[in-house]
């Protein structure tokens, strides 16, 4: 299986690891669902949003270039 590297990176710090995933649409599928649950963390621990962008390469290659944001807001009833 090929090798793909997710950076994830934000105002707060950059995490970039090296995933094996069988294709490309399943190492963006995944880095997706890490800057998810990064996000959803912070939100749960006070923020009221995230930010980052997301990008996942095949050796010099960008194949997968993303932004994903996730916030709260109260809602009036």
């Amino acid at each position: 299986m090929p090798t793909y590297r997710i950076c994830i990176l934000n105002e707060d710090f950059c995490a970039t690891d090296d995933h094996t995933c069988p294709d490309e649409k399943s190492a963006a599928k995944q880095a997706l669902r890490g800057a998810l649950d990064i996000g959803t963390d912070q939100i749960v621990a006070g923020k009221q949003f995230f930010g980052a962008e997301v990008t996942v390469e095949s050796g010099n290659q960008r194949v997968g270039h993303f932004v994903v944001a996730v916030g709260k807001s109260s809602l009036k009833v």
